[in-house]
C-alpha cells in the first residue's frame, strides 16, 4: 500500500473510532486523548507533543536530496526510535478504543503487558511490537478489522 493510501484510510478509521467512541461518552473520550498523567516528566511535556515534533524532524531530514551519511543515517534511527516508544500516543488510542468497550478511562492500559524481573530487579514496559499488536486486537474486538488491518501493518517488523 502506497503510503499516502495508508495515511488516508488510517485517517479515516480514525475518524470512525473518535466518533463512535464520542458518542459513547464524550468524557471518557476526552480523558483518553488527553495525555498522560504518570511518570517523571518536565512540566508541559508529553509524548504526543514529542512525536509531532520527532516526526516534523524526520519530514526535514526525509526531504534532503543528498544521501545520508553515516551520522544523519544514526539520527534518523535515533528518531524513529524515539517516535516507535511514544507510548502517551498509543495508550490514548488503547484508552480511546476502550470507550467503545465501555471499560472506564485506565491510567496505564498497556500494564498487562509489563514484565518484571526478578533478578537484577527490573520492571520492563511493553515495546512497540508488543502494543501495536494489543491495539490490533483490540480494534478486532470492537468490530473495527480496518483499523486492526492497518495497525497491524503499522507494527514493527519482529526479527526473530
Amino acid at each position: 500500500m502506497e503510503p499516502q493510501t495508508y495515511l488516508r484510510e488510517l485517517n479515516r478509521q480514525f475518524t470512525y473510532l473518535f466518533a463512535y467512541a464520542c458518542r459513547i461518552n464524550e468524557i471518557d473520550t476526552a480523558a483518553a486523548l488527553s495525555g498522560e498523567f504518570r511518570g517523571a516528566q518536565a512540566a508541559g511535556w508529553n509524548t504526543v507533543v514529542t512525536a509531532h515534533e520527532v516526526f516534523h524532524e524526520l519530514q526535514i531530514l526525509g526531504a534532503k536530496a543528498a544521501p545520508f551519511e553515516q551520522a544523519e543515517l544514526r539520527q534518523v534511527l535515533c528518531l524513529y526510535s524515539q517516535l516507535a516508544e511514544a507510548g502517551g500516543v498509543y495508550e490514548g488510542l488503547l484508552n480511546t478504543m476502550q470507550v467503545a468497550q465501555t471499560k472506564p478511562y485506565n491510567l496505564w492500559p498497556f500494564h498487562s503487558l509489563v514484565r518484571v524481573r526478578q533478578s537484577p530487579p527490573a520492571v520492563i514496559g511493553p515495546n512497540a511490537n508488543a502494543m501495536f499488536r494489543r491495539l490490533a486486537e483490540v480494534a478486532t474486538s470492537i468490530g473495527m478489522t480496518g483499523l486492526s488491518r492497518l495497525l497491524e501493518r503499522m507494527r514493527p517488523v519482529n526479527p526473530s
